[in-house]
């Protein structure tokens, strides 16, 4: 039997980590399972968690991955997606807080210089092999077993220091198969040596997986109802530290395209964990955002928010898997704040190279104008375009599956 591991930051509710689970989920069982007599999906995350409820799979501890490849003869282990490669456990830790108090005492004890004393305990109490999580230790996990690494992002990775910079070489060095999402990562693995493929996010193919046709059946029906009411939407988002004393100019930005255009806005909150806080954000937008036709959604799944983003007229902010999401279904897309560097590397990475297409609160109205000018059939083009690469990634991803597991 083929044990499929998928490991990622799919114990809270942010979008983006809890669509690659699903879509590798969906991709094995659509192209891999003829190939295969018997096999099993098993997701890890830092803790056990069952959120089913918004759309996600459930996940197993990563305290227990370990124990799991050893007790299993043939394990393909998939880091699932995501900016993984240069997070620290100290703060894969934080996004699993759920209360504000408790992100301020552990940032607090951050810049007393206890975060080594934290990691150590933490290291433990998940029985990992190092402070990555998200790199998993080959040398401890059977002879037999792969691990692969699906299109995952390190665009801050040059910033480590040089000890933590030494075991992420160590322990990619031994991949069986590693793509990565954007150019700068591709260029900061360069420098270490390591080789790796630039391939685009597996969210690419979100709309392949699920059609306009099919979010129709899954999607809430109070949502799709409400929506009907705001035709032409344009579907903002953004998290709380993006708004940072900039309420009065991202107001006033809005407003603009409201009076250009009179397009109905609806907010939408992507990233619900408390490292996020994107509801948050939207509800002081809402309550200073004076226009005629203003939705905000505040209870959202899944599905509900592949579906508000397909059907959108245009798509604006700083969630990285927003914009993908929106290029997926050939959505007009601007990502907000050039200081996510994930989100402004991917886009330059794959995007339209004729506008600027990650800006900052300021100049919204301004690429919105430019952006609303492109030919929707120009979208679509470059959306069709990086989805096919995508599904190379997968195809090659799992050609170790194909090589030696499958003679």
């Amino acid at each position: 039997m083929i044990k499929f591991k998928i490991l990622g930051a799919v114990d809270r509710f942010n979008y983006g980590d809890l669509l690659f689970p699903i879509i590798l989920q969906q991709y094995i069982e659509k192209y891999i399972i003829d190939k295969i007599n018997n096999y099993e999906i098993k997701v890890y995350s830092l803790e056990n968690s069952d959120l089913s409820n918004i759309g996600a799979l459930k996940t197993k501890a990563m305290k227990e991955f370990y124990r799991d490849c050893n007790e299993d003869k043939y394990n393909y282990i998939i880091l699932g997606g995501g900016d993984l490669l240069p997070v620290r456990i100290i703060y894969s830790y934080m996004d699993t807080l759920k209360e504000s108090k408790d992100v301020i005492a552990l940032n607090k004890l951050i810049s007393s210089g206890f975060a080594a004393d934290v990691e150590l305990f933490l290291i433990d109490h998940y029985d990992l092999k190092s402070k990555f999580p998200w790199i998993p230790d080959k040398n401890s996990i059977p002879i037999n077993s792969k691990i692969v690494y699906n299109a995952v992002g390190g665009s801050t990775l040059n910033e480590l220091g040089n000890k933590e910079i030494e075991v992420v070489r160590e322990l990619l060095d031994k991949a069986d198969y590693l793509s990565v999402r954007d150019s700068k990562t591709k260029e900061n693995l360069n420098n270490l040596s390591i080789p790796c493929e630039l391939y685009p996010d597996s969210g690419a193919i979100i709309s392949d997986i699920f059609t306009k046709e099919k979010l129709e059946t899954l999607a809430n029906e109070k949502l799709k109802e409400n929506l009907k009411a705001y035709k032409g939407y344009i579907c903002f988002q953004i998290n709380l530290r993006s708004t940072w004393k900039k309420e009065e100019i991202l107001i006033n930005e809005l407003n603009k395209i409201y009076d250009t255009y009179g397009c109905p806005i609806v907010l939408l909150p992507i990233g619900l964990a408390e490292n996020h806080n994107d509801l948050k954000a939207l509800k002081i937008i809402y309550s200073k955002l004076k226009i005629p036709k203003l939705l905000l959604l505040e209870e959202v799944n899944l599905f509900d928010i592949i579906f508000t983003i397909a059907n959108s007229e245009f798509f604006i902010g700083s969630s990285l898997h927003g914009n993908i999401t929106a290029l997926s279904y050939g959505v007009k897309h601007l990502g907000i704040n050039k200081s996510i560097k994930k989100l402004k590397s991917y886009l330059e990475t794959w995007d339209s190279k004729e506008n600027d297409m990650c800006i900052d609160v300021e100049e919204i109205y301004e690429q919105f104008v430019k952006v609303e000018a492109i030919d929707k059939s120009k979208i679509v083009e470059i959306g069709n375009n990086i989805k096919n690469l995508a599904y190379k990634n997968l195809e090659e991803l799992f050609q170790g599956l194909f090589q030696d597991f499958l003679k």
